[in-house]
């Protein structure tokens, strides 16, 4: 609960404010992505590492709108 919290967002905020590169931990459900998503650089869930077959594939496909922009700076 913490860390969907508005003290743990403003925290992340000022430590990218600063220049510091903001990593979440435990991140598990695309609920708790879409929270961290505006503020995170990067995240990561257990099932990555335990089940990486099975959540790799889905979890690439739903990040991929986070790189379609680079193309455009190609």
């Amino acid at each position: 609960a913490w860390k969907e919290g508005p003290l743990a967002a403003a925290l992340m905020a000022e430590a990218r404010r600063r220049g510091a590169w903001v990593h979440v931990g435990r991140v598990n459900t695309v609920r708790r992505l879409r929270l961290i998503d505006p503020l995170a650089d990067s995240f990561d869930g257990t099932q990555f590492s335990r089940f990486s077959r099975t959540y790799l594939p889905r979890w690439m496909e739903i990040l991929k709108f986070r790189q379609e922009h680079l193309w455009d700076a190609a």
